[in-house]
């Protein structure tokens, strides 16, 4: 301080002019007083003021005025701060650098130590390890016990009775996976989307108690093709073997079938047809045919041809446009007791005539003039008596506009 006068004094006159106190002591009994005179001061106290010195750790400071790249303060017991660096074990090292400091695990792939109980033995690197059961026979553990493969919160855990092991993506297990039931619902085996948490999965659940069932269900060994399902091709004890087979084999038509009460088949706005594609297949009824609605085939209209062979299979009735003298030979495909229409008709011209294969027989053995006019047409019907013989009637001279 400048022009600062520090001096002792003893009159008490004086105390009004002391601008502050700096010491008080008592020397030979009397009280002595030190008096700073002079420019003020400092008024007010902030850590600007100090120049020199460390603070405590008692009054919030560090203790500290230096530090090296990396370096931690770790109170201890005793009230100090202490300088230290982090110790870096096996596998892991640390680089302290200037404000910074790096934890790189440098041995991701060492082996990891794995504690085992009765029966089991454990070995592997990070990330696979192998947990494996060397008595495979022995009883099974209560639930909690030592050496138990736990999971959840361990109140319940996975029977020593198989191999297990664990590689990356992968959970094996030799033998038997046993998923129980709570109490409420039957175990489910759930297979998840690629999402993690399984938010769309297919399930497999058990079946329920009440029906109390318990069976294996056997997947085919042979490889599936294209259009194929699952069915149960055998069964034996508790276990239905499956086989791959065509989805035809599983519809209505795969075997014969009964019916136990009245059925309604309701078509609506869409047809019912059976196709083959052999020709001469049937659809057959036992019993009577009842139609509410028409029954008609489709007619078969032949152009004009010399030599035409009636195929009874594309239909019952067929027309014969006639422009010229024609042979109708003996017919194919003659289903015995059917009834059979040929419809003749002439052309714009007229006069054709027709000659009759053996197989159709008329009455009294002669066949009829057929009409020659134009546009005319007759009508022949014919019963199948036998494969060879065809009973025939006509009508004739029918308009046919």
């Amino acid at each position: 301080m400048a022009n600062t006068k520090i001096s002792a004094f003893t009159a008490e006159t004086n105390v009004a002019n002391i601008t502050g106190f700096a010491a008080f002591k008592t020397v030979g009994g009397s009280s002595t007083n030190v008096r700073i005179s002079g420019s003020e001061i400092e008024s007010t106290l902030n850590l600007d003021n100090f120049a020199v010195g460390t603070l405590a750790v008692d009054r919030g400071g560090t203790g500290q005025t230096s530090y090296t790249d990396g370096q931690l303060l770790i109170g201890n017991t005793a009230g100090s701060l202490v300088k230290s660096t982090l110790t870096a074990s096996t596998g892991i090292s640390i680089a302290n650098g200037n404000g910074s400091i790096s934890i790189t695990n440098t041995a991701p792939d060492q082996t990891v130590a794995l504690t085992g109980g009765t029966g089991i033995s454990t070995s592997g690197t990070y990330p696979n390890f192998t947990i494996t059961n060397d008595s495979p026979n022995q009883a099974t553990p209560a639930a909690g016990s030592s050496g138990q493969l736990q999971y959840n919160d361990g109140s319940n855990g996975f029977a020593a009775t198989s191999d297990m092991v664990y590689t990356t993506d992968q959970l094996k297990v030799q033998n038997t996976v046993y998923l129980d039931g709570n109490g409420s619902s039957a175990g489910i085996v759930k297979l998840g989307c690629e999402a993690a948490g399984a938010s769309h999965y297919v399930g497999l659940e058990g079946p329920t108690h009440s029906g109390a069932n318990a069976y294996i269900i056997k997947f085919p060994d042979a490889t599936p093709t294209a259009n194929q399902i699952l069915k149960v091709n055998t069964v034996s004890s508790s276990t239905a073997n499956m086989i791959w087979a065509a989805d035809t084999d599983t519809s209505i038509y795969a075997a014969n079938g009964s019916l136990t009460g009245a059925r309604t088949v309701t078509m609506g706005s869409y047809n019912l047809s059976f196709a083959s594609t052999t020709a001469g297949q049937e659809v057959k009824f036992g019993q009577n045919v009842r139609i509410d609605g028409q029954s008609y085939n489709v007619l078969e209209t032949i152009s004009s041809v010399t030599s035409w062979t009636p195929d009874w299979d594309s239909g019952n009735v067929q027309t014969m446009e006639l422009s010229g003298a024609t042979t109708i030979n003996n017919p194919s495909n003659i289903e015995v007791g059917a009834t059979y229409i040929i419809i003749l008709k002439q052309d714009a011209e007229g006069t054709h005539t027709v000659s009759w294969g053996s197989q159709y027989k008329f009455p009294a053995g002669t066949a009829p003039t057929i009409t020659t006019t134009a546009n005319k047409a007759d009508v022949i019907t014919l019963i199948a008596y036998s494969s060879t013989v065809l009973m025939c009637t006509s009508v004739q001279d029918f308009a046919t506009s």
